[in-house]
This record gives C-alpha cells, structure tokens and sequence, in this order.
C-alpha cells in the first residue's frame, strides 16, 4: 500500500492510474499465463495495458457510474477496463513493486477458473460486437 502515492500522483492528467507488476516474483507458469491472457484481450479488444490483473488500479468515480459489469471471476478487471475504454476514459500507467504470496494459494491456474474466464471472455466479445454492427 505504501506505493499507492505512485498512482495518485499520476492521476491528474488521465481518468485512472493502472499499476503494473515490475520483476514479478510469481512461478513462470503465472506469468506465461497472464502474458498470454494479456495478449487475447488486446487482440480481442484492442486493449492496450501492460498488467491486466495488478491489483493496484485508482479510476475516477465519475467513470465507474458510467458502467455495469457483468463478470464475476478472473475476467472481471478485463472487463472492467473494456468498459472504461468504451466510455472513453483515459489511462496512465506506473510500475509497482511485486512481491512473492506469502499467504493464501493462487487460483488462476485451476482449470475451473480458466474455463469461466473463457466463458465470459466470449460472451463480452458477442455483446460488443453485436452492439458494433447495430
């Protein structure tokens, strides 16, 4: 938390500071996975981030009013920074110090996640696209 200064110094010139994990200390299974997931949600989405799921994110509420999201598991920043894109906000970026978990166990490589985060992945892209050709 102490790093949360790094953001709200940024964000005056941008609708919301996304953090992105600098020398991430996660196994190298995580990161090929998350490298891989970032680059299906640019090519789907044009979606332009460094670090999809880093937890360090400070957006402006007056963007946040302007959505709803539909996703509840491991596609729900995607999301959400789908949205925010569509609604015309504007992003900045700051490389956060990464730490190795100490507590807890990681769920993004369990199949079940995977599958439903696929799931909804497909079912954003059919809404949206769906609204682009009306």
């Amino acid at each position: 938390m102490s790093e949360i200064e790094l953001l709200l110094k940024e964000l005056g010139g941008a609708d919301g500071v996304l953090g992105f994990r600098k020398n991430r200390k996660d196994p190298w299974h995580r990161i090929w996975y998350s490298r891989l997931w970032n680059w299906l949600v640019r090519l789907m989405f044009d979606l332009r981030v460094k670090d999809l799921n880093c937890a360090f994110k400070i957006i402006k509420k007056q963007y946040l009013d302007k959505i709803i999201l539909n996703s509840s598991g491991a596609m729900l920043t995607a999301e959400l920074l789908i949205r925010l894109k569509i609604a015309g906000a504007r992003f900045k970026e700051v490389g956060v110090t990464h730490r190795p978990r100490v507590f807890g166990s990681q769920t993004g490589g369990n199949p079940k996640v995977i599958l439903r985060a696929f799931r909804e992945l497909f079912l954003l892209y059919r809404e949206l696209k769906g609204r682009d050709a009306t």
